[in-house]
């Protein structure tokens, strides 16, 4: 009989079976290596091990409603990789023993993702099969989620990308401008690409020459989650669309009748999912010279969470993704401008934005790639929830907190371009990474002493 968590029985020694990354943020970029050890420890006696398989397993899932409130339901498997850590049984005799282990991961895997509508996630999962000391066969799963990122390069994109792109938007009150006035919008956004980490400048002014009171003039870095393949500019009619505010800045309020406020802000980027790499990353932005009428569709093609953005220049260069990866959700922003007067907001725009997982090279500090001023460090992006790895009807050992994951991502606090806030929550996050090596290695001490001081007492 299989022991179960509710028939464990009380002579089980088996007090401990987890798995342990090297790469403690457990964090990886495609084709990295993946190392780690399974630990074992008993109570007292033996155990007899029949059976120890290592499973990596990676997939995508969408579960909700589509168009007209039809299921919309699809699994897709993008990695699964088993292998047996022991060839034969044997009995394990030692107190603690740990199992090594190391995987290589494929070169293109989508990267990990949470939504309340669907997911991108890749666990670690160890089966041990074994003989308690009684002799009683029984099974226990010990498992740890992994964050995978897709590479996006911002020295790959096009330069247009990193232009300076101006916004203007009007909007009249009354049945004639002489009536009701009109309020208007004049904002420049510094570039359209960055990395998390990074500051972005918003240079502009807002003029209120209407009968009513500007409340507020906010900008939203919004993550659309897009779920349903699409093919170039073919879109899904059955694509559902998970659309999260990541961050909401001011950039001006309480604007009174017949006044204007300039805009001087610096907007910081928060740890988030990057984009996903797509060729339509690498069409060039429509140029500034449009009329207001190319303005007006544009800006309805990115309120609908696409890129349609086409140059012939564009469709020369070299894919960014991988065409063999059959994607169930792919990631665009968009900064959202809002003015809102009298509880509405009477100018709503829309500019499309790309989040990067390697920075442009003229905001790294020396360029090389081992310097650790230009490496990232991994950050929990707030918006994601903890998505439970384990069947609670299947028996672990593990502590509660690996039987739950939280994605990280990329996030440079160091480059020349990097916000304040940014410096300062790598301080923060060095500080205690630092203390809590400290304490670890006062521990190692302290156990080591201890286990002398046992010896020694043993053998007197």
């Amino acid at each position: 009989m299989i022991n179960t968590p509710e028939s464990v029985s009380c002579e089980d020694n088996l007090l401990e079976c987890m798995i342990e990354l090297e790469n403690r943020d457990a964090v990886f970029w495609c084709g990295e290596n993946v190392k780690g050890n399974l630990h074992l420890k008993l109570s007292d006696g033996s155990i007899q091990i029949t059976s120890l398989r290592l499973l990596f397993h990676g997939y995508g899932k969408i579960s909700c409603k589509g168009k007209k409130d039809e299921p919309l339901q699809e699994c897709m498997t993008y990695l699964k990789k088993s292998s047996d850590l022991v060839s034969q049984s044997f009995v394990l005799q030692q107190q603690e023993y740990s199992f090594p282990f190391e995987e290589t991961l494929p070169d293109h895997l989508p990267t990990s993702v949470y939504s309340t509508k669907g997911h991108i996630q890749y666990i670690v999962q160890c089966t041990l099969e074994y003989k308690t000391s009684n002799g009683q066969p029984s099974i226990v799963k010990a498992i740890r989620g992994i964050t995978i990122c897709e590479s996006l390069d911002l020295n790959k994109i096009p330069k247009s990308w990193f232009e300076s792109k101006t916004e203007f938007e009007q909007r009249k009150f009354g049945w004639f401008s002489c009536t009701g006035g009109h309020i208007r919008l004049n904002v420049t956004i510094e570039r359209c690409a960055f990395v998390c980490g990074e500051a972005i400048s918003f240079i502009g002014k807002i003029e209120n020459k209407s009968d009513r009171r500007i409340e507020k003039v906010t900008v939203t870095l919004v993550k659309s989650i897009i779920f349903g393949e699409t093919e170039g500019e073919q879109v899904n009619e059955n694509i559902v669309t998970d659309s999260q505010n990541v961050l909401e800045d001011l950039l001006a309020m309480y604007i009174e009748e017949g006044c204007f406020n300039k805009i001087v802000k610096k907007v910081h980027i928060p740890s988030t999912s990057p984009t996903t790499p797509t060729d339509i990353l690498l069409q060039h932005q429509p140029s500034q010279s449009t009329d207001a009428n190319n303005r007006f569709l544009n800006r309805r093609r990115s309120q609908m969470g696409r890129l349609s953005f086409s140059s012939s220049a564009g469709r020369e260069r070299t894919s960014l993704g991988n065409p063999n990866i059959q994607r169930i959700l792919r990631i665009s922003y968009a900064f959202n401008i809002k003015v809102r007067t009298g509880g509405i907001d009477v100018i709503d725009v829309n500019v499309p934005v790309v989040i990067g997982t390697v920075p442009m090279t003229d905001s790294v500090n020396s360029g090389d790639p081992n310097d650790p001023l230009d490496k990232p460090v991994f950050n929990v992006c707030r918006q994601d929830k903890p998505i439970s790895l384990l069947d609670e009807k299947e028996r672990t050992l593990c502590n509660k907190a690996q039987l739950q994951h939280v994605n990280k991502y990329p996030f440079y606090a160091t480059l020349t371009t990097s916000s304040k806030q940014s410096k300062k929550l790598s301080v923060i996050a060095k500080t205690i990474k630092t203390e809590n090596s400290i304490m670890n290695t006062i521990k190692g001490v302290v156990d080591e002493d201890k286990t002398t001081i046992e010896t020694d007492i043993s053998d007197y």
